[in-house]
């Protein structure tokens, strides 16, 4: 990641419709598991706030988050957006 950039830069992920269905290739594929394991681990990290493990529930949702960008610059570079 640039210096420059930060994480709330997020790449176009809009779907790819034709005829107004959402195209299920290998790309959204990916981006949707993606995004399934961002969830698990976003539930995973709360959790461990809750339980009052502060500092591995930070480095759980920074991974998690890391994870999500790459996922969907991938998912922006499949797509060329």
């Amino acid at each position: 990641m640039a210096q420059s950039e930060t994480v709330t830069e997020r790449p176009d992920t809009t779907p790819l419709r034709i005829n107004g269905v959402i195209v299920q290739d290998g790309a959204q594929a990916n981006l949707d598991t993606a995004r399934r394991r961002y969830r698990r681990e976003y539930d995973r990290g709360y959790l461990l706030s809750e339980q009052g493990h502060d500092d591995h529930a930070q480095r759980v949702l920074d991974a998690a988050n890391h994870d999500l960008l790459l996922a969907e610059r991938k998912y922006a570079q499949a797509r060329s957006r």
